[in-house]
């Protein structure tokens, strides 16, 4: 019964602008309404989720516990498809700037790299995190320079 009501929830959420038109924000205000019904739920469950086991624990308290095994492999196997497809869309993107990369070896190699990274125990440490921040922080800062040099360009164009 709940996976009915998710699905419903969905195709409110996603097809429910084609079929209203104009009247699309009542169903996403219907939705809102729903979900700020269960807003303790999900709550609880999301602030378990981020950690190690959080999906299994979570349902561990409602299910069975062969339910919950086979949603926390299923966990597994999800993350596992979605650094796959982040690894290799990561590789198609510099394929398009960079045109000689082999696309599939560069994909296994990337993720080869983050295994060995996990691997001896560097996926959840600070200093990387930190690395990773500063990373982020100087190429955002760097394209914010470069958006205001073009607009000064096409602004000060004759």
């Amino acid at each position: 019964m709940r996976q009915r009501h998710k699905f419903l929830l969905f195709i409110c959420i996603r097809f429910g602008h084609c079929l209203l038109g104009q009247y699309a924000w009542i169903s996403l205000l219907v939705v809102a309404f729903v979900l700020f019904l269960f807003r303790k739920i999900y709550g609880e469950v999301v602030g378990a989720l981020p950690l190690n086991g959080g999906a299994y624990n979570a349902l561990l308290n409602t299910t069975k516990k062969s339910t919950a095994s086979l949603a926390a492999a299923l966990t597994v196997l999800s993350y596992m498809a979605t650094a796959v497809i982040s690894a290799s869309e990561a590789v198609k993107y510099a394929y398009s700037i960079w045109n000689f990369i082999p696309v599939l070896p560069v994909t296994i190699a990337l993720m080869f790299c983050f295994m060995t990274l996990v691997i001896i125990g560097i996926g959840e440490s600070s200093k990387v995190a930190i690395v990773i921040f500063l990373f982020h922080l100087f190429s955002l800062t760097l394209l914010c320079a470069f958006c205001v040099v073009f607009l000064r360009r096409m602004v000060l164009k004759p």
